[in-house]
Formats: structure tokens, sequence, C-alpha cells
């Protein structure tokens, strides 16, 4: 028999209200998942949480901005697969599904918390002009 609702953990490193389309996807996809039941872990470094079960790592990194972007974005899923204490709640759950947002680098780092989460579907959103910037 299936539960009635499904447990996600959405992965983005930017959560804000008034900023592109990525965030602005992500925060009513979140709304609205949980207004039906769902419960879903917003993980996230940069912006500000929209709900009780939001988690923020790295807090006041601006590292989209920063010459060394990448190294923070690393440290970001790094953070993410070997916390303990922010994400014990989560893992006692039973993960349903993995969702990433972001550019192939965050589908390639997210790919890695699989490991950790052991989820039943992976799913990756890619967002933003990833072939102007020859990410594919």
């Amino acid at each position: 028999m299936l539960k009635p609702y499904l447990n996600i953990i959405r992965i983005s490193p930017i959560v804000a209200v008034n900023k592109g389309g990525m965030e602005k996807h992500i925060l009513q996809i979140t709304n609205i998942q949980r207004s039906i039941g769902h419960r879903v872990w917003l993980l996230f470094s940069q912006g500000e949480s929209i709900g009780t079960d939001d988690i923020k790592f790295l807090k006041n990194k601006n590292y989209y901005q920063s010459p060394i972007a990448l190294f923070f974005r690393i440290t970001f899923y790094l953070c993410i697969l070997f916390s303990r204490k922010k994400l014990k709640n989560i893992e006692l759950k039973g993960i349903d599904i993995l969702h990433i947002h972001g550019d192939w680098i965050d589908f390639f780092l997210g790919y890695l918390l699989t490991f950790r989460f052991s989820p039943r579907i992976m799913v990756a959103s890619i967002h933003g002009d990833v072939v102007k910037r020859g990410s594919l």
C-alpha cells in the first residue's frame, strides 16, 4: 500500500523570494508540495528559509559572486554529505525523491548525495542559460 505523502529532499544553492526564475520555481513547487501534505526538506546556502524543515548550510556565503565559486559549491555539497547533526531528522524518514536544482555541476555533486540518502528517485532540474555558458 502506498503512503499518502512523499518525503522529498530539495537541494538548491540559492533560495530567494525576489530573484530569478529558478528561485521562484523552487519556492512555488516547495510550497505546493507542502500544502498537499508532502514532507519537503529544502537544503540551501544562500537566502532565507521558507519553512520549518529548511536547512541552511554555509551561512552568509555569497559564493556565486566569488572568484572561487566552484570551491564553495563543492563545499556546500560536502557539508550536506557529511553533516550528521543538521540532517538527523531526515535520515529517519526514508527519502522518496532527491531533487537537485542548478546546472551540470549541481547534478554531478548532487548524485553523490544518493549514497547518503538512498532515495527511490533522483530528479535534476537544470535552470538558466546552461548552453550559453558552455556547460553542455
